[in-house]
């Protein structure tokens, strides 16, 4: 038979078990949004115009940016709004819809690695791969502008930066790095 101590010790257990799982499964709910795993898309809009950014997907606002046609992004999280919509979220409250785009993640691993060389490349020349390297105006591992950064000099927020830079005016690393060699920056 159980005595009084060792039923409430066996009561308590078994909330706590039940208050855990709770708790975790309402923290990993995902609500429709996802983290996307270095996904790459492109603006496919009409030549010579671009898609607005809105500042949420939920009720939000356009910001007075847009993305030029053809322009390349990579993409933190994708999100369903009420309506049925996909958006994608490009980092700093920049909010697109994903039906001007077209998904470029499935690129070759050759591709891959000719991107990855030469970012690497291009971090290298200009901070050494120094995420906390200055240089006047210019700061961290890319040497992006600071207004760029908008405040955020984290790693993260460097690369999106940098990425979002890079495939907006070059379309690529590679064709940044081409560039980097002709002029001697980017």
């Amino acid at each position: 038979m159980l005595s009084k101590k060792h039923f409430l010790k066996t009561f308590m257990i078994s909330c706590l078990i039940l208050i855990s799982i709770f708790t975790f499964n309402s923290f990993n709910k995902d609500n429709s949004a996802q983290a996307a795993t270095k996904q790459i898309i492109r603006i496919n809009y009409v030549p010579n115009y671009g898609i607005a950014v809105w500042d949420n997907y939920d009720n939000g606002h356009v910001t007075g940016q847009y993305l030029a046609n053809n322009s390349r992004w990579v993409v933190i999280k994708t999100v369903k709004d009420a309506e049925g919509n996909t958006w994608y979220d490009l980092g700093n409250n920049q909010w697109i819809m994903a039906k001007y785009t077209v998904d470029e993640s499935s690129v070759s691993q050759a591709a891959n690695d000719a991107e990855t060389e030469a970012k690497n490349w291009i971090a290298w020349r200009e901070s050494r791969g120094s995420y906390t390297a200055r240089n006047g105006q210019c700061i961290g591992k890319y040497q992006l502008l600071a207004a760029y950064l908008h405040g955020d000099f984290s790693p993260r927020n460097q690369e999106l930066v940098a990425n979002n830079y890079v495939y907006g005016r070059y379309g690529s690393w590679v064709n940044a790095k081409q560039f980097w060699i002709n002029h001697g920056w980017y």
